[in-house]
């Protein structure tokens, strides 16, 4: 219930998380959904599927998660996934520069299918940067050049943002600013009175 005894209005967002294969996509999930993280790498075959609500100012968010398989063999897959999509968590590692290049190539693929959805950059595995155990990561400077490349390229706001699915720094506020830039890309209020 909002402050003032109403039922907060319920808003379904269909999002969808990106990038190639070990960035940590399942592993950003699962700690969204609560789960934990475990450093045991398992790759996803095609799609995973998890349902979470969260408050977002006067709204209640279903956020309809799709954990994406990385690997190429599942390229067909992912149009038919990506398809009204109303949002993308486009992941790379820090540690893996590789992943920052082909960034472009999601995005592009993405918003062929999904046209107009709203997608956040993110850099996970920021708790590398603690140690400084790993030499050569992708700099916040470098994820954030790469936004605005893309947002510029694509003719909207990506914001950028560093996450740990380890450590969970970051990860729900990952699914809230894609909400919010979901509402700014799309006009729609977040009061809830549209």
């Amino acid at each position: 219930m909002s402050t003032d005894g109403k039922k907060a209005k319920t808003v379904v967002l269909k999002i969808c998380l990106l990038g190639d294969g070990a960035v940590g996509k399942t592993s950003l999930r699962t700690r969204y959904l609560g789960e934990g993280f475990t450093t045991q790498y398992s790759e996803t075959i095609g799609a995973d599927f998890a349902l979470k609500f969260a408050k977002l100012d006067d709204l209640l968010i279903k956020h309809q998660i799709w954990d994406i398989a990385g690997q190429p063999r599942y390229t067909q897959v992912r149009s038919i996934l990506f398809d009204r999509s109303d949002g993308g968590l486009l992941l790379f590692d820090l540690s893996n520069r590789d992943s920052l290049t082909s960034v472009e190539n999601w995005i592009k693929t993405y918003v062929q299918y999904a046209g107009v959805g709203a997608v956040i950059l993110i850099g996970n595995k920021s708790d590398l940067r603690d140690g400084n155990e790993v030499s050569g990561l992708v700099t916040k400077e470098e994820g954030e050049e790469m936004a605005k490349n893309l947002g510029e390229k694509y003719n909207r706001h990506i914001p950028y943002l560093e996450t740990s699915a380890k450590s969970g720094e970051n990860v729900d506020k990952a699914f809230d600013i894609l909400a919010q830039t979901y509402f700014k890309l799309s006009n729609k209020s977040l009061s809830g009175n549209d």
